[in-house]
């Protein structure tokens, strides 16, 4: 079993092909679709869900090799193996990413489980050993530690960061910085946002970041 490396890919107005009409597929289509890739479906039939997923093309055939003709990203989610294993293999020769879904010695790259609150990510995986499992850790996490709104700490966090790229930020090492954002995070800051919202957890954070910067500056004038 290979190890994955990870990486998050921009497929933003990327041409995508899913090979497969049935409920995995359209799942596949539904993802890159709402990364913003153009994304086709190419099956002799397709399930009733196909229809209902915004901007994809449906095109009703067998697959050939054209359909990998200027084609960044693959999934293939059907019950001939003999078609994936074409498909792999021609994906291998044209440099073309190449996911055989389930089957991951098929698969040039793997989908992790993914937790997503707004601009927050968090992925896990087990490098295809179990799947299950990582959408099983998904979902702890998920009760644990990234609630509905995880995403508006992140605001108030990066609020912070933007102070320190300015002039405060000045005198102070990366490894400080990033203590500093650190000890915010960390902070009784979740608090304010739960009482008081977003905009007033922002103020509080840039105050204690200036705060900071304030005495920082009067123990680098008393050296």
């Amino acid at each position: 079993m290979p190890k994955y490396y990870p990486v998050m890919l921009n497929i933003e107005d990327r041409p995508a092909l899913v090979v497969g009409g049935g409920p995995i597929a359209v799942r596949k289509a539904r993802g890159l679709a709402e990364y913003g890739a153009r994304v086709r479906m190419v099956a002799l039939d397709f399930c009733d869900e196909a229809s209902q997923v915004p901007g994809v093309e449906l095109i009703e055939s067998a697959f050939r090799l054209d359909h990998l003709d200027h084609t960044t990203i693959v999934f293939a989610a059907t019950n001939d193996p003999a078609l994936h294993h074409r498909i792999k293999h021609e994906c291998d020769k044209r440099g073309i990413l190449c996911n055989i879904v389930d089957v991951p010695d098929l698969c040039s790259f793997i989908v992790p489980s993914i937790i997503r609150r707004g601009e927050l990510m968090i992925t896990i995986s087990t490098d295809g050993t179990c799947p299950a499992y990582s959408k099983f850790q998904r979902k702890r996490m998920e009760l644990c530690c990234f609630p509905q709104g995880a995403e508006q700490m992140l605001h108030v966090i990066a609020a912070a960061r933007e102070e320190l790229k300015g002039p405060l930020g000045k005198g102070l090492t990366d490894e400080q910085k990033f203590e500093l954002l650190r000890s915010l995070a960390e902070s009784d800051l979740v608090e304010v946002l739960a009482n008081a919202g977003e905009d007033e957890a922002k103020a509080e954070a840039v105050r204690r970041i200036r705060e900071h910067a304030k005495e920082n500056k009067s123990e680098d004038s008393r050296e």
